[in-house]
């Protein structure tokens, strides 16, 4: 199972440079920043919405809610808000199931789309190449509670703050 968990993240690490590398790539503005968010959540494979916590490069300490229909917003401890929409999943992968266990582990990828924000957050504006969100969960029992999963996750990418010269 800890052969799984550390290709799931190999793989994770690698898509996350892939997106790096081609947000370094394009055109920088001044008010373009890098958007790094890590944290932890629970989450339900029935509805998929979830919840939990993280620290952001631009957030701060946070917390976040996804809806089940893929709305994502992430509050602020200053009470900002960063809402964003889920565009596709990328990748999604289940390991196989652990022989002892049978606990299994499931990674996905995906695109999330800026919508908008509040407060500090109010200007904010998408930049092409929106942002890649990797999850992997903790090992579970695919027989099991579906609707409380704990989970990891990084959202990674680039966003414009709407700050103006």
């Amino acid at each position: 199972m800890q052969n799984t968990i550390q290709k799931s993240m190999a793989l994770s690490i690698k898509l996350s440079l892939l997106v790096a590398l081609a947000l370094l790539t394009q055109q920088a503005h001044a008010q373009v920043v890098p958007y790094r968010v890590t944290g932890t959540g629970i989450g339900s494979l029935l509805d998929f919405s979830a919840s939990g916590e993280g620290v952001g490069l631009h957030l701060g300490r946070m917390t976040f809610e996804v809806n089940d229909e893929g709305t994502v917003t992430q509050f602020a401890a200053d009470g900002s808000t960063l809402e964003l929409q889920r565009v596709q999943v990328l990748f999604q992968e289940i390991s196989d199931p652990d022989p002892e266990t049978g606990e299994v582990i499931l990674t996905f990828v995906e695109e999330l789309r800026i919508m908008g924000g509040t407060k500090r957050f109010r200007n904010v504006q998408p930049v092409p190449g929106n942002l890649i969100s990797t999850v992997v969960s903790e090992p579970f029992d695919p027989n099991g509670d579906l609707t409380a999963l704990p989970f990891a996750f990084q959202v990674l990418g680039q966003i414009d703050l709407g700050r103006r010269n």
